[in-house]
């Protein structure tokens, strides 16, 4: 995540407000599958944040594409998802 990005899709309101992603158009969502859909960064990956006991449900949200997994701590995930 080097370069800033255009969204990012947050999985659960909780962070939508946490300091490190205040650089990010931040979405948050209840229709995952739709907003990683439609929330494709220039690059045509979605970037999607979310606590890791959500991880399944992110992942059928984003099927057929795998998720990437970026980054992983107990209390957060964040994973790309490709599109293109």
């Amino acid at each position: 995540l080097a370069r800033l990005r255009q969204h990012l899709v947050f999985a659960q309101h909780a962070w939508a407000s946490d300091g490190p992603f205040m650089e990010f158009q931040l979405v948050v969502c209840r229709d995952l599958p739709h907003a990683i859909h439609e929330y494709r960064d220039e690059d045509g990956w979605a970037y999607v944040a979310y606590p890791p006991r959500r991880e399944s449900e992110v992942a059928r949200a984003a099927s057929p594409a795998p998720l990437e997994i970026l980054m992983r701590t107990p209390r957060l995930a964040l994973a790309r998802v490709g599109g293109r």
